[in-house]
């Protein structure tokens, strides 16, 4: 028996091996370029020049009939140019300086496109996360592309908006320029990549929320739509449990229910199926909320699962606000102090989420004693809050105060 589950071993092995060849196979033929580029390096090794030439001429057809003209087109434009330049020899009829040219260009091309967007990533990543990356070049880079027109790149363009609408919030023309690129050039990028840039311009319509430009909220939807009718938004089959939480929050409060009740309930189906329930349940109590239902909130909220930090942290802000809401103070006091320690802990929050946090329990703790009778006035309340650079919740902060005014007058 050992004898034969030994043999069982090895033809396993063969079978693997056969089985590998084969996927490696099929990811040739389906790639038209990779294909007609192994074929010019295999005529090469053979000395057939004009077969290796007609492989090469192919790979070039290949590339400008795409419409992509990302990152990936540069790297592919690059290899051939190379695969060209090392065998002109070979080659007649190409001039070799221009070639050297081409290879310059194209790699420079792609070099560029590829470190700005890995740019892009790393401080959009430490705005959200406590984590630190070797940003050997960055500023070298920045300035070097500042100082040149990338309109003969429009992927470097494209990422070039996105970074300077991650560093500079107040300068809007690089947000609306960043819609038009991707407007007039979202072909050249694969689906995958343009749902990325997207999130950028979305992440950019947030932080313009947060800072009071409540005419963003509408933008935001409106991109929203765009994204879900052209299907751009879906991780392959599935839709996103934050897109689908943004969704919710944002048409609810621009009072769009009925919008927002066919959504839940139709793309619920579309959700990964690991996070669905959840994601399901946690926004139905957030729509309830702001539909002014509080128990039904605090109900549906017992059944979120804490299968991630937001969704802990989230459910939490979302009790407390539900519990200010219906005046129940002992429990909210107590989830207050319970709240700052879970954040404390929490190590994979970075310094900017902790603050926020932070604030937002801090201030909301002065609004409950303001509502117990303090005599705080709420405009210092008000100006607490606006001399912080970042609160957490600050738009219902600010209109829970507001009702406090009304009240006065």
């Amino acid at each position: 028996e050992k004898e034969n589950l030994q043999k069982l071993r090895y033809v396993m092995t063969d079978v693997t091996k056969m089985l590998e060849k084969f996927l490696v196979s099929e990811e040739i033929n389906n790639d038209d370029y990779l294909h007609s580029l192994l074929l010019a390096k295999a005529y090469r090794r053979l000395r057939l020049g004009k077969q290796q030439l007609s492989g090469i001429l192919d790979c070039y057809k290949i590339i400008e009939d795409s419409s992509r003209r990302d990152a990936r087109y540069y790297l592919n434009r690059y290899i051939i140019d190379v695969e060209q330049f090392n065998n002109s020899n070979y080659l007649p009829g190409f001039d070799k300086n221009e070639v050297l040219q081409d290879i310059l260009n194209n790699l420079d091309a792609f070099y560029l496109t590829e470190k700005l967007k890995c740019i892009c990533e790393v401080i959009n990543t430490k705005n959200i996360m406590q984590v630190e990356y070797n940003t050997q070049l960055f500023e070298e880079i920045i300035a070097y592309l500042g100082n040149r027109s990338l309109e003969d790149i429009p992927a470097l363009n494209v990422y070039y908006c996105v970074l300077k609408t991650l560093i500079d919030l107040n300068n809007d023309d690089y947000y609306k320029k960043l819609m038009q690129l991707l407007a007039e050039h979202h072909s050249i990028f694969s689906t995958y990549e343009l749902d990325d840039l997207y999130s950028f311009a979305r992440n950019y319509c947030i932080r313009k929320i947060n800072n009071q430009q409540k005419h963003y909220i509408n933008e935001l939807f409106e991109l929203y739509l765009v994204l879900l009718d052209n299907e751009l938004i879906f991780k392959g089959k599935y839709l996103s449990q934050w897109d689908y939480k943004n969704l919710v929050i944002i048409g609810s409060r621009l009072e769009r229910f009925e919008w927002v009740e066919n959504f839940m309930e139709s793309f619920k189906a579309k959700l990964n199926p690991e996070a669905r329930e959840n994601a399901y349940v946690f926004n139905k109590a957030a729509y309830h909320f702001i539909r002014k239902n509080y128990n039904k909130t605090i109900e549906l909220l017992q059944k979120v699962q804490y299968t991630e930090s937001r969704y802990h942290l989230d459910t939490k802000v979302l009790l407390m606000k539900s519990f200010y809401e219906l005046n129940d103070i002992v429990p909210l006091f107590s989830m207050i102090e319970s709240f700052k320690v879970l954040i404390k802990r929490n190590k994979q929050l970075s310094e900017s989420y902790k603050k926020s946090y932070n604030n937002f329990v801090r201030m909301l703790k002065k609004l409950v004693r303001l509502k117990l009778g303090s005599k705080t006035a709420p405009a210092k309340l008000y100006a607490d809050i606006n001399k912080e650079d970042i609160v957490g919740e600050v738009t219902w902060l600010r209109e829970k105060i507001n009702e406090f005014e009304k009240v006065s007058n």
